[in-house]
């Protein structure tokens, strides 16, 4: 049995419901072992592959090689872990605590660091003292090569203290790279490539089977999933949009060499709401989307505002499902944002009823939204009767 330490991204049940998603559908027989506020520890059957660059939630994996009662000192454990790397330039230390960071969680870090530099001679990376946790960024560890040629250090505290070594690492120049340097880009209306690869994960949809995006702007969706093998084709009503996603996409296929013909043929020009007048019935395993969530709002609005801006879209939403209950097959899956509108009032939501009338059922949902965001992304995970 072997253990792994995941530092998650800032929205902790969302990225553990896309690495538990994830396992099921490729048939990793996993054991969660502890979940805090800052890490979660899983036990493998066998060595975990190289999978961080197929995840948007996960920040960091780490195997570990240790796991010591809380009360017990860490520095000998420690000492048996370096001596492994000793052939290294540099290293860096990692610190993350169950729930809150204090003042001594900073203390033991660097305390820990000097006591490697002490025991190895060797030069370590240090950490800001103005971050959230003692920690090296992802940024941090790519840039230093740390994972290539030294290490960094990862210790969990929770129920016990985890020690390890980081082996994967999220790129995020990889997902930058696909979302701005692609040659077509719209910020203010586009998921990012990060949250699509989450959603995707979330669906569950296999390589080989065929998802569709009936709301794909500049195919963002669509590309995150050709990444991964999917049958992957968007509709759109906006024929400014239609070709810029398949000059997204041309470029896509350049760039990852993924060898895909007639990428023109992945995007259409058409309207979400008579998705049955361009494709057949129970054609589709899957659907993953972002479909129009109002108008942008840069303060917050009125309550009857709100409420009028959520009626309007549930009219659009109701006439979507009607749709899709005729191209989902049966068993498919739906990974589909629901916005609902800050006020300082309340937060107002969509009546999702017409979710069951169209003979689908919610299995879940989670929230994804900053502080500064007045339409806040809602979620759902949903399977077709």
């Amino acid at each position: 049995m072997i253990d792994y330490l995941f530092v998650l991204g800032k929205n902790l049940e969302l990225s553990l419901a896309e690495l538990n998603a994830y396992f099921e559908t490729n048939d990793y027989n996993q054991k969660l072992i502890e979940k805090t506020q800052n890490f979660v520890v899983f036990r493998f059957e066998r060595v975990l592959d190289n999978i961080i660059d197929h995840l948007g939630g996960t920040i960091k994996i780490v195997k570990v090689e240790k796991m010591i009662p809380v009360s017990k000192s860490i520095e000998g454990e420690l000492g048996n872990l370096i001596q492994k790397n000793i052939e290294a330039k540099y290293f860096g230390i990692s610190l993350y605590p169950e729930s809150e960071v204090h003042n001594s969680h900073f203390n033991l870090a660097k305390k820990l660091s000097m006591y490697v530099k002490k025991k190895t001679g060797l030069k370590f990376l240090p950490y800001s003292r103005n971050r959230k946790f003692p920690e090296l960024t992802h940024v941090e560890v790519i840039k230093k090569r740390l994972i290539e040629d030294s290490f960094e250090i990862v210790i969990g505290i929770g129920k016990k203290k985890y020690l390890g070594k980081t082996t994967q690492i999220h790129n995020p120049f990889e997902f930058k790279k696909r979302d701005v340097d692609r040659p077509k880009q719209r910020p203010m209306f586009s998921i990012s490539p990060r949250l699509s690869k989450i959603m995707i994960n979330l669906s569950q949809c296999k390589p080989g089977q065929n998802l569709l995006d009936p709301f794909c702007g500049f195919g963002t969706i669509i590309q995150e999933a050709l990444l991964e093998k999917i049958d992957a084709k968007g509709i759109d009503i906006d024929e400014m949009v239609v070709n810029s996603a398949r000059d997204n996409l041309k470029w896509l296929n350049d760039e990852y060499d993924l060898k895909l013909r007639e990428v023109d043929k992945k995007i259409i020009r058409g309207d979400a709401r008579k998705l049955s007048d361009y494709f057949p019935e129970e054609s589709f395993n899957t659907i993953v989307t972002e479909p129009y969530l109002g108008p942008p709002l840069s303060k917050h609005v009125h309550l009857k505002e709100a409420e009028q801006i959520i009626d309007d879209l549930k009219s659009l939403f109701q006439e979507i499902f009607e749709e899709l209950s005729k191209i989902v097959k049966s068993n498919g899956k739906i990974i589909i944002i629901i916005p609902s509108i800050r006020t300082k009032i309340k937060n107002v939501k969509m009546n999702t009823d017409f979710i069951k009338r169209c003979g689908f059922f919610v299995e879940n949902s989670f929230m994804d939204f900053d502080n500064r965001h007045r339409t806040l992304r809602e979620i759902y995970v949903i399977k077709k009767n």
